[in-house]
Parts: structure tokens; sequence; C-alpha cells
């Protein structure tokens, strides 16, 4: 029964809990402002290091992630998520995404302490 109804349940759904907090969460004007100054600032960092990686094109974002082409790195989606789990690091692989191929995938905009970690474990493998 459970297998019968987690089949028919939204992915990325958010339960109850989630949803009373996510609510209280918003009404926090300084926390929310906070929120997006660190991401604004930390989206422009991301994507000018990510534009450095060799064989990385992303695609300019506005969200707190970005989709990145992967073609030239040497890696598929798949081959360079693996990886990056080696380090720690879980990264989106995109290929199951409509219109998407193996060489596509989707990082997160974080802490400038974790995107530098990102970036360190990208470089170190893509270099490698």
């Amino acid at each position: 029964m459970i297998e019968v109804l987690s089949n028919g349940k939204m992915p990325w759904s958010v339960n109850c809990l989630g949803q009373v907090g996510a609510l209280t969460a918003l009404e926090d004007k300084e926390h929310l402002e906070k929120c997006h100054n660190l991401m604004k600032t930390e989206r422009g960092f991301l994507a000018n290091k990510l534009k450095q990686v060799r064989g990385f094109e992303p695609y300019p974002a506005d969200a707190n992630y970005f989709l990145v082409n992967i073609k030239d790195s040497g890696f598929t989606a798949s081959q360079l998520r693996e990886e990056m789990l080696k380090h720690g690091i879980l990264i989106r692989d995109c290929s199951s995404f409509r219109g998407l191929d193996n060489y596509h995938i989707r990082v997160a905009v974080r802490t400038r302490e974790e995107n530098k970690q990102l970036l360190g474990a990208l470089s170190e493998i893509i270099e490698k």
C-alpha cells in the first residue's frame, strides 16, 4: 500500500510541518532580506567561478541554482555526479529532464564556504 501511495505523490513534496515553518519564515522580513542579499552575492560569485571551470557553460540564473552544460568537460552528468559524491558533494544529474541530455548538471547556490568547497572539488576532478 505504501508503494502504491508513494507512486501517486508529487515529487519534492513538503509535509505539513515544513509548510508551517515556511509560512512562519516568510513573515520574518529581516531574515528574508538577509537571505536575498546572500543569494544575490553568492549567485554572482558562483556564476563567475563556474565559467572558469574548464568545459563548463553555466546558463544565466535568477534562482538559487545554476543549470550547467558540461559537454566539453570530458564527463557525463552521471560520471561527474559520482565523482562529486566521493567529495561528499551532491550535484543534480539533469539527464532525466525533458529537453536536456547527459551533459547537464544543476548546482545549488550556497554559502561562500560551501561554494568554495564545490568549486574546489569540481576543479580537482576536472583537472585530473
